[in-house]
């Protein structure tokens, strides 16, 4: 690595962030019969009942950050068996 070149882990660190957001909006939102058209680009003026979009919104926050939380366990002990 020359001295001007950075690694690649702060841009590899983006992409199992990605794929959890989308598993959070999966499991919290699409699961529960709010599409993700419903919500993209509305910035507050969906057309979703307001109580069933701060449940749903709770949960997905919630399923998110427990994904968050277990990832780097996980990968913690995947490189440790090796």
């Amino acid at each position: 690595m020359s001295n001007g070149s950075r690694p690649l882990l702060p841009f590899s660190s983006h992409l199992p962030v990605l794929k959890e957001l989308r598993r959070a909006f999966y499991f919290g939102f699409q699961r529960n019969g709010v599409p993700f058209s419903a919500l993209w680009l509305k910035y507050g003026g969906s057309d979703v009942d307001p109580d069933l979009l701060a449940e749903l919104t709770s949960k997905a926050q919630s399923i998110c950050k427990k994904l968050l939380d277990l990832q780097p366990m996980g990968i913690w002990l995947i490189l440790s068996s090796l």
